[in-house]
């Protein structure tokens, strides 16, 4: 259909009479009053007269008007052929079109035209053009379909879950992002009542759907629901009434948010908030936060420092009366600074408690936020013990100078970095040194390569339980010394020197050798009869496969073998004889716990069997190497099996296992049959002279617990009189198997 063949009708020939209807008055008005556009033009669409409204939608005046042509009114993109509709018009038939004219302005505006025929005479004479604004119905119609479009991309495209409802709480339609966060299809739901679909939820949901339904709404309701899957999540659930026309409720629109990754940071940050709050309150510091310098929390560590008895006591109370009268200025200028928003380091300061000691502090500020208002937030720490001890150096400062250059003992005092700046005059004694050698130099140069780092690391840690080290002597030799020692901080706070102290205790270390060596010997005459037994069997052997090759029998070759297995046996029962009773240099290397049981039960199988002892041997196959002098480990074996052999006068079995523990350290348990040891003596194990044996010395496992030592590892005892005793040592794997 052709633009202009939108609307047609024939219209009546008037009878009247032959005059123009411009002579009726009554058509006159109709023509000059009309609201809509009127033209009248003659069959040439030229306009001859218009009315008011026509002058008023186009912009011309009336007489700017008569003359034009009715196309000139018509924007140039409209392809319409006016004069062959003003034909079809002349004919009787009327026409009407939707057309955008172009006014005065340059303004185009949309108008429904109709074409009328003229008639005068009962003839067509010309054309009545009616044009009806129709640009405000165009808006609300283009409006009313961009809305659509936005409502439609916005529902299809939200990334937020969108559900529409019935007042039954049956699903119209859902879209796409619910599908994806829910895992049902639009199929699958539509048509369905949504109590279906969450079950569970079902008290919830009815509760939420009657407030919309009566006209409410529901925003941000947190709560979960669940996926097809059956996973749990949680959502921000938003309720909207759809009302109709008429304002009345038709539906329910449903928009939910999937918020599990911000509810969890919720229960991190709660988390992290109640670690906090645990850390604060179980701090050895104290800890106090204040606004406008009144207290709002305090730990219980602050609430001991102050003297207070409950902690709930101090709060609304004034900080301020805890300042000791010396410090208040200071801290007033302080806590103003804090509340300005700056960090302050720390400093010392005095406290006055509930009971009016003074209290000396460590101390620092920062401003935080507190119960949504600005706060101070103070971490102190008491140091009155040590401001009292520094005092008392300082004081008896001189007192103990005497002591140091008149003692044996070697004393110097060293700044931060390990410099030398005071070394008593017994170095002179001692190791013939001037005591000006070692000021303004390190002390780490006099010390042995191997020592010093266990030196650096024990400042302020190991040195006031003493470590062990070396100094170089004059003459090149190193001497062992024993060192302890202590920080001291000035008046600020601040680490100012260490004091050590070093014992010469090379006598010492060659007593503790010469008990080692003492019972090293004990340990191979205790060996002597097993040996000999060990021995004089293969010697037998020996003795008659020789008198039998000598005899010239055939099987000679098997005779050799036999006795040069018995020869290896008695070689490495000497060799193991040797290694126990000569000197070795003490060398730390790594070894398998399987092989040192192995070789400690062939040396002392014979000394058992005689005794009608049994040995069994468990020992797991993927033990790692421990690090260590394999001598002394074997010594401390031999020591605690001839210990059980001794202990079981009537025979019996000696377990000996070997494990390993949380992949850290070897486990060796040696577990006997014998008499036992009552348990209030087994604390008394391993001290010097202490024996339960008849003829024992005492000396023994005062060594072994000193082997075990020395080698980072632990020895215990485990007994009850009349159950046997089971001797457990733990040591730690070498470092490279960890």
């Amino acid at each position: 259909m052709k633009p202009y063949e939108h609307h047609s009708s024939k219209a009546p020939i008037n009878k009247r009479s032959s005059s123009s209807l411009y002579d009726d008055d009554g058509y006159r008005s109709l023509f000059t009053q009309h609201i809509d556009a009127v033209l009248s033009c003659d069959l040439q669409t030229k306009i001859i007269e218009s009315n008011a409204a026509a002058s008023m939608l186009f912009g011309y005046e009336t007489k700017e008007l008569s003359g034009m042509l009715f196309e000139d009114l018509l924007l140039s993109s409209e392809l319409i052929d006016i004069k062959k509709l003003f034909k079809l018009v002349s004919g009787g038939t009327s026409r009407q079109i939707d057309v955008v004219l172009a006014c005065k302005s340059g303004h185009t505006v949309d108008v429904n035209v109709t074409f009328l025929p003229k008639i005068s005479n009962d003839e067509v004479v010309g054309v009545y053009v009616v044009a009806k604004d129709q640009s405000e119905q165009k808006r609300l119609e283009n409006e009313l379909m961009l809305t659509k479009e936005v409502y439609e991309s916005f529902f299809l495209h939200s990334a937020d879950s969108m559900v529409v409802l019935d007042l039954q709480g049956t699903v119209l339609q859902i879209n796409s992002a619910f599908e994806k966060n829910y895992g049902w299809k639009q199929e699958e739901v539509v048509g369905v009542n949504f109590v279906m679909i969450q079950p569970e939820f079902q008290s919830e949901f009815v509760n939420l759907f009657q407030i919309v339904r009566y006209g409410g709404s529901v925003e941000g309701f947190e709560t979960i629901r669940r996926h097809k899957s059956g996973k749990l999540f949680h959502i921000s659930l938003t309720l909207s009434p759809v009302r109709n026309k008429y304002g009345n409720v038709t539906g329910i629109a449903g928009i939910t948010r999937d918020i599990t990754v911000k509810k969890q940071k919720e229960k991190e940050i709660k988390d992290r908030e109640e670690h906090y709050r645990r850390l604060v309150e179980l701090c050895p510091d104290g800890f106090v936060v204040y606004h406008d310098g009144e207290i709002l929390f305090i730990n219980t560590a602050g609430a001991e420092v102050l003297g207070i008895e409950k902690k709930e006591n101090a709060i609304g109370e004034s900080f301020i009366s805890y300042i000791h009268p010396d410090s208040l200025d200071d801290m007033k200028k302080r806590m103003k600074l804090v509340e300005q928003g700056e960090t302050l380091p720390f400093i010392e300061q005095k406290f006055i408690s509930r009971e009016g000691r003074s209290i000396y502090v460590e101390m620092t500020s920062v401003p935080i936020e507190y119960a949504n208002m600005p706060a101070v937030q103070t971490v102190f720490r008491n140091i009155t013990d040590r401001k009292l001890v520094e005092q008392a150096l300082r004081e008896s400062q001189e007192k103990y100078r005497i002591i140091a250059e008149n003692t044996h003992d070697l004393i110097v005092i060293l700044n931060p970095e390990g410099i030398v700046f005071y070394a008593s005059p017994s170095h002179e004694r001692v190791l013939k040194r001037q005591p000006r050698d070692y000021e303004g130099k390190s002390i780490f140069d006099f010390i042995h390569p191997e020592d010093r780092e266990e030196l650096r690391s024990a400042f302020d840690q190991k040195l006031r339980n003493g470590i062990e080290l070396r100094k170089l002597h004059t003459d090149g030799e190193w001497v062992v010394f024993e060192a302890k020692g202590m920080s001291v901080t000035n008046e600020e706070g601040f680490l100012e020197s260490y004091v050590v102290v070093f014992r010469d205790i090379t006598e010492r270390k060659q007593a503790e050798e010469l008990l080692k060596k003492s019972d090293k010997l004990s340990v191979v005459g205790r060996l002597a009869a097993g040996v000999a037994h060990e021995i004089r069997n293969p010697l037998t052997a020996l003795k008659g496969f020789t008198q039998l090759i000598a005899s010239g029998n055939g099987k000679q070759q098997e005779y050799v073998d036999i006795m040069m297995s018995e020869l290896e046996r008695i070689e490495f029962i000497v060799s193991e004889l040797l290694v126990l009773s000569k000197p070795q240099a003490i060398s730390f290397q790594k070894k398998s716990v399987k092989n040192l049981l192995n070789d400690v039960v062939k040396l002392l199988e014979a000394e058992a069997l005689l005794k009608n002892i049994q040995f069994v041997t468990n020992c797991e196959e993927d033990i790692p190497f421990i690090e260590c002098e394999g001598n002394q480990l074997k010594q401390v074996l031999i020591n605690l099996l001839n210990n059980g052999i001794e202990s079981m006068e009537k025979g019996g079995t000696i377990v000996i296992e070997g494990k390993k523990q949380n992949n850290e350290q070897a486990v060796v348990r040696i577990i006997d049959q014998g008499c036992g040891i009552p348990e209030e003596r087994l604390k008394q194990l391993g001290e010097p002279f202490y024996t339960t044996k008849e003829k024992g010395t005492g000396l023994g496992l005062m060594i072994c617990y000193k082997i075990i030592e020395n080698h980072k590892g632990k020895l215990h005892f485990y007994s009850k009189k009349g159950e046997g005793t089971t001797a457990e040592i733990l040591l730690p794997f070498a470092d490279s198997n960890r």
